[in-house]
């Protein structure tokens, strides 16, 4: 008999905890929706029900951290069209200096390389208002904008740019003699890793010189995949949850597709994400050189989820975990060659500093 009272007391202890939690909850909620009437009948914005809704839940994922937020169905579509290399945008990549944006990279064959911009020229004013005065809403604004929007150069040349869908490939090769071969991979796309193996293939180098500098990232398998082509098996990287449990593990299975003489990767502030992934690993199993900036330090992973219908929820779930079983979220991959990058002339020409210590390297120099 004591033993059933004391299961019957054990159940209800448990049962009122529940029920406190829920009370709880409910609360919130109430409170929620008191807040919710007051913006909606008493504040100065006209506002729908369902913007307000909209702004309340990409409040609450935008709390989380700058890459969790909000998408509307067009801007999933979106993704998975920057996946397979399908971009929408004038095709320039932009990076503030200063009082000023300065143009770090422009995609051939786009209306912004049509329009004879080049990396390094700095913008003043987007539409007509100087880039100091143009808040972080405006910009997001512009970005979001469909057919053309204007700009005026420092040197004072006006010119308006129009939006259009673009492919980008996301690798490039060069061939820079005496069997050393520069890759650059701008971002991690579906076919990276099958563009790169049929080119690494066909090319046999013998040293390879992979430029990662202002990759934003991309794919992750996709980085995974790369990694692959060039490190001997084990651990690339692992997933772990915000209690440390690990989530997922990334391994190399197979040989390295070519035995290098010497590997130099290159990165810089920009470089992020899954380029970081990649470079971790490199440097970590010591495949190669590591030369420029500390990178940008993005070591978290972001996963999509449904919310009803028309939204989603980008949401970071986990961070990331190199070979070491370091993690280098906030605080980047230090390369082991520090160079400053800069905006002076072409990429790899006479006037790239890091591009011409890692070639020196690369061809036998200390």
């Amino acid at each position: 008999m004591k033993s059933l009272l004391l299961t019957l007391s054990l159940c209800f202890w448990a049962w009122a905890l529940v029920a406190a939690d829920l009370d709880s909850e409910l609360k919130d909620l109430e409170d929620f929706t008191r807040a919710l009437q007051l913006v909606e009948s008493k504040g100065v914005y006209h506002k729908t029900h369902q913007q307000l809704i909209d702004d309340a839940i990409e409040g609450l994922l935008s709390a989380q951290d700058p890459y969790s937020t909000l998408l509307d169905a067009k801007a999933f579509e979106g993704i998975k069209e920057s996946s397979l290399g399908k971009h929408f945008g004038s095709g320039m990549n932009l990076e503030s200096v200063g009082q000023a944006l300065a143009i770090r990279r422009v995609i051939p064959g786009t209306p912004a390389a049509q329009a004879g911009l080049k990396r390094g020229m700095l913008i003043a004013e987007l539409e007509g208002k100087p880039v100091e005065k143009v808040t972080q809403e405006e910009l997001k604004g512009i970005e979001k904008k469909t057919g053309s929007f204007r700009i005026k150069l420092s040197n004072g040349r006006s010119l308006s740019l129009t939006k259009v869908w673009y492919q980008t490939s996301g690798v490039e090769f060069l061939d820079l003699g005496q069997g050393t071969l520069l890759v650059e991979i701008s971002e991690f796309f579906v076919n990276t890793p099958k563009q790169l193996a049929q080119e690494l293939a066909r090319r046999q180098p013998k040293r390879v010189v992979l430029d990662l500098r202002d990759n934003p990232g991309g794919l992750v398998f996709s980085a995974v995949e790369v990694a692959e082509l060039f490190v001997p098996p084990g651990m690339i990287v692992e997933t772990r949850d915000k209690d440390g449990n690990r989530l997922e593990t990334f391994l190399a299975r197979k040989p390295p597709l070519l035995q290098l003489e010497r590997f130099a990767v290159l990165i810089n502030k920009n470089s992020a994400s899954a380029a970081e992934i990649l470079t971790q690993a490199l440097k970590e199993r010591e495949m190669g050189m590591v030369f420029g900036e500390t990178s940008f330090g993005k070591g978290v992973v972001q996963s999509l989820f449904p919310i009803g219908e028309r939204r989603y929820a980008l949401l970071t779930m986990a961070r990331y975990y190199g070979p070491s079983g370091e993690s280098f979220h906030g605080v980047g991959i230090k390369p082991d060659r520090f160079v400053a990058d800069n905006l002076e002339g072409d990429r790899w020409g006479d006037q790239d500093p890091i591009f011409l210590q890692a070639k020196d390297w690369v061809e036998g120099g200390p």
